[in-house]
Protein backbone atom coordinates (compact mmCIF):
# COMPACT_ATOMS: atom_id res chain seq x y z
CA UNK A 1 0.00 0.00 0.00
CA UNK A 2 1.39 3.27 -0.96
CA UNK A 3 2.23 6.10 1.39
CA UNK A 4 0.09 8.43 -0.34
CA UNK A 5 -3.56 6.74 0.17
CA UNK A 6 -4.14 7.75 -3.41
CA UNK A 7 -3.41 11.01 -3.15
CA UNK A 8 -0.10 10.27 -5.86
CA UNK A 9 3.31 11.61 -5.42
CA UNK A 10 4.58 14.92 -4.89
CA UNK A 11 5.64 16.86 -8.12
CA UNK A 12 8.77 19.29 -7.72
CA UNK A 13 8.66 22.67 -7.87
CA UNK A 14 11.05 22.81 -10.46
CA UNK A 15 9.14 19.97 -12.55
CA UNK A 16 7.78 21.54 -16.09
CA UNK A 17 4.86 19.73 -16.23
CA UNK A 18 4.04 20.48 -12.40
CA UNK A 19 4.13 24.10 -13.32
CA UNK A 20 1.91 23.75 -15.87
CA UNK A 21 -0.15 21.27 -14.05
CA UNK A 22 0.01 23.78 -11.52
CA UNK A 23 -0.78 27.09 -14.07
CA UNK A 24 -3.75 25.15 -15.52
CA UNK A 25 -5.38 24.46 -11.94
CA UNK A 26 -4.86 28.25 -10.76
CA UNK A 27 -6.42 29.84 -13.81
CA UNK A 28 -2.82 30.89 -14.81
CA UNK A 29 -1.92 29.21 -18.00
CA UNK A 30 -4.03 31.66 -20.35
CA UNK A 31 -2.52 35.18 -19.37
CA UNK A 32 0.47 35.52 -21.10
CA UNK A 33 -0.62 33.99 -24.57
CA UNK A 34 -3.76 32.63 -25.40
CA UNK A 35 -4.19 29.11 -26.93
CA UNK A 36 -6.04 29.20 -30.31
CA UNK A 37 -9.95 28.96 -30.35
CA UNK A 38 -9.90 30.24 -26.44
CA UNK A 39 -11.93 33.53 -26.48
CA UNK A 40 -11.10 36.87 -24.64
CA UNK A 41 -12.18 37.46 -21.40
CA UNK A 42 -15.25 40.08 -21.63
CA UNK A 43 -14.41 43.06 -20.91
CA UNK A 44 -16.64 44.43 -17.37
CA UNK A 45 -18.96 46.91 -19.07
CA UNK A 46 -19.93 43.43 -21.20
CA UNK A 47 -19.74 41.57 -18.43
CA UNK A 48 -22.13 43.85 -16.36
CA UNK A 49 -24.32 43.46 -18.84
CA UNK A 50 -24.91 39.69 -19.36
CA UNK A 51 -25.31 39.87 -15.19
CA UNK A 52 -27.86 42.73 -15.27
CA UNK A 53 -29.65 40.51 -18.22
CA UNK A 54 -29.60 37.41 -15.84
CA UNK A 55 -30.79 39.35 -12.83
CA UNK A 56 -33.72 40.93 -15.44
CA UNK A 57 -34.70 37.47 -16.78
CA UNK A 58 -34.59 36.06 -12.93
CA UNK A 59 -37.11 39.01 -11.66
CA UNK A 60 -39.45 38.76 -14.46
CA UNK A 61 -39.75 35.33 -14.25
CA UNK A 62 -40.66 35.61 -10.67
CA UNK A 63 -43.35 38.11 -11.69
CA UNK A 64 -44.28 35.88 -13.89
CA UNK A 65 -45.05 33.28 -11.18
CA UNK A 66 -46.69 36.11 -8.40
CA UNK A 67 -49.17 36.93 -11.45
CA UNK A 68 -50.06 33.38 -11.84
CA UNK A 69 -50.57 32.76 -8.27
CA UNK A 70 -52.83 36.23 -8.39
CA UNK A 71 -54.89 34.79 -11.10
CA UNK A 72 -55.44 31.35 -9.33
CA UNK A 73 -56.73 33.57 -5.94
CA UNK A 74 -59.46 34.95 -8.55
CA UNK A 75 -60.56 31.42 -9.54
CA UNK A 76 -60.82 30.82 -6.01
CA UNK A 77 -63.19 33.48 -5.35
CA UNK A 78 -64.72 33.14 -8.35
CA UNK A 79 -65.27 29.52 -7.93
CA UNK A 80 -66.59 30.66 -3.68
CA UNK A 81 -69.08 32.39 -4.99
CA UNK A 82 -70.75 30.29 -7.87
CA UNK A 83 -70.82 27.78 -5.23
CA UNK A 84 -74.40 26.25 -4.51
CA UNK A 85 -75.79 25.47 -0.91
CA UNK A 86 -76.75 22.03 -1.11
CA UNK A 87 -79.61 22.34 1.09
CA UNK A 88 -81.93 24.94 -0.61
CA UNK A 89 -80.01 24.83 -4.25
CA UNK A 90 -79.84 27.95 -4.50
CA UNK A 91 -76.45 30.44 -4.34
CA UNK A 92 -74.77 30.71 -1.44
CA UNK A 93 -75.44 34.33 0.40
CA UNK A 94 -72.51 36.81 0.31
CA UNK A 95 -73.10 37.21 4.16
CA UNK A 96 -71.80 33.66 4.52
CA UNK A 97 -68.79 33.64 2.50
CA UNK A 98 -67.60 37.55 3.45
CA UNK A 99 -65.17 36.32 5.23
CA UNK A 100 -63.11 34.08 3.01
CA UNK A 101 -63.73 36.00 0.04
CA UNK A 102 -62.23 38.71 1.25
CA UNK A 103 -58.95 36.87 2.17
CA UNK A 104 -58.99 35.17 -1.28
CA UNK A 105 -59.22 38.63 -2.23
CA UNK A 106 -56.59 40.43 -0.10
CA UNK A 107 -54.21 37.60 -1.45
CA UNK A 108 -55.05 38.15 -4.73
CA UNK A 109 -54.17 41.85 -4.53
CA UNK A 110 -50.66 41.34 -2.50
CA UNK A 111 -50.22 39.05 -5.45
CA UNK A 112 -50.93 41.02 -8.09
CA UNK A 113 -48.70 43.78 -6.75
CA UNK A 114 -45.87 41.39 -6.32
CA UNK A 115 -46.10 40.46 -10.32
CA UNK A 116 -46.12 43.83 -10.95
CA UNK A 117 -42.98 44.80 -8.92
CA UNK A 118 -41.47 42.21 -9.98
CA UNK A 119 -42.14 42.78 -13.59
CA UNK A 120 -41.14 46.56 -13.35
CA UNK A 121 -37.98 45.72 -11.16
CA UNK A 122 -36.83 43.20 -13.93
CA UNK A 123 -37.87 45.60 -16.80
CA UNK A 124 -35.11 48.13 -15.29
CA UNK A 125 -32.40 46.04 -14.81
CA UNK A 126 -32.39 44.28 -18.03
CA UNK A 127 -32.82 48.13 -19.01
CA UNK A 128 -29.74 48.63 -17.41
CA UNK A 129 -28.24 45.67 -18.84
CA UNK A 130 -28.79 47.11 -22.41
CA UNK A 131 -27.42 50.44 -21.16
CA UNK A 132 -24.20 48.45 -20.59
CA UNK A 133 -24.13 46.61 -23.66
CA UNK A 134 -24.34 49.91 -25.64
CA UNK A 135 -22.22 51.90 -23.15
CA UNK A 136 -19.22 48.92 -24.02
CA UNK A 137 -19.88 49.85 -27.79
CA UNK A 138 -19.35 53.27 -27.16
CA UNK A 139 -16.67 52.82 -25.37
CA UNK A 140 -14.51 50.43 -27.74
CA UNK A 141 -15.78 52.15 -31.02
CA UNK A 142 -12.82 53.91 -32.88
CA UNK A 143 -13.39 57.42 -33.64
CA UNK A 144 -14.61 58.36 -36.83
CA UNK A 145 -13.19 62.09 -37.15
CA UNK A 146 -9.38 62.36 -36.52
CA UNK A 147 -7.53 65.69 -36.67
CA UNK A 148 -4.05 65.74 -38.15
CA UNK A 149 -1.96 68.01 -39.94
CA UNK A 150 -2.72 67.30 -42.80
CA UNK A 151 -6.20 67.86 -42.23
CA UNK A 152 -9.42 65.75 -41.33
CA UNK A 153 -10.00 62.11 -41.32
CA UNK A 154 -13.35 60.96 -41.99
CA UNK A 155 -14.41 57.01 -41.39
CA UNK A 156 -17.74 55.66 -41.96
Amino acid sequence: MSQGAGLGSTVATTDPEGKRAKAELEGTALRDKPAEGVPERLPPLQRGGWWAVFGGFALASTGGVFAGLAETEEDKAARLIAQIDPETGASLQYADVKDEYDDILARGRRDAILARSFLAAGGVVLAVGISLFIADRVKRRPTRVQASLGGLQVRF
